[in-house]
């Protein structure tokens, strides 16, 4: 109830920011990050400072590039993460218009499979519908998994990347 409250105080309750604001950070993702950036090795900065780089071009020419494979990683975690989420939908968006796909998707398998079992009066029509009610539901569950295994083959080479870089000695 009260992180109910705190988001409609927030007035995020019916808006599609409640999706992303509340869970933009992830303690998870988080610590995997910073133990990533901690692997580098310090040498790089140093050398980087005798150069003459001030902080953000060490961020932004030598770090973030070095740490693609992490990137990419947490982006997939966050992106599957986001992609499944219904549950914050269902909580705090009231209009249909602006509900996740995942939500309207789960209910149209909820409410296939509750009229499939309220109709089924003869054997042979459950045996049917139950069948019809299972192709449903497989179908909703393939059209769900596409976006991201659409998005799975472009990140795939920055995981192969990740393993070599912990082979590298300094």
């Amino acid at each position: 109830m009260p992180y109910f409250l705190t988001i409609k105080n927030l007035g995020l309750v019916d808006h599609i920011a409640v999706m992303i604001i509340p869970v933009a950070v992830n303690t998870f993702n988080l610590i995997l990050m910073k133990n990533s950036f901690n692997e580098l090795p310090s040498s790089l900065e140093e050398s980087a400072k005798i150069d003459g780089a001030g902080y953000y071009t060490i961020l932004l020419r030598i770090i973030v590039p070095i740490s693609k494979p992490i990137i990419a990683a947490i982006a997939l975690f966050y992106a599957v993460d986001r992609w499944n989420e219904w549950w914050m939908g269902m909580l705090f968006i009231n209009q249909i218009n602006k509900q996740p796909l995942q939500l309207i998707l789960r209910n149209a398998i909820v409410n296939m499979s509750t009229l499939f079992n309220n109709v089924s009066a003869l054997d042979k029509v459950s045996k049917m519908g139950n069948s019809y009610s299972e192709s449903v539901q497989n179908a909703i569950i393939v059209i769900a998994a596409v976006p991201i295994l659409c998005v799975y083959p472009f990140i795939q080479k920055y995981f192969t990347q990740g393993i070599m870089i912990g082979s590298i000695k300094e």
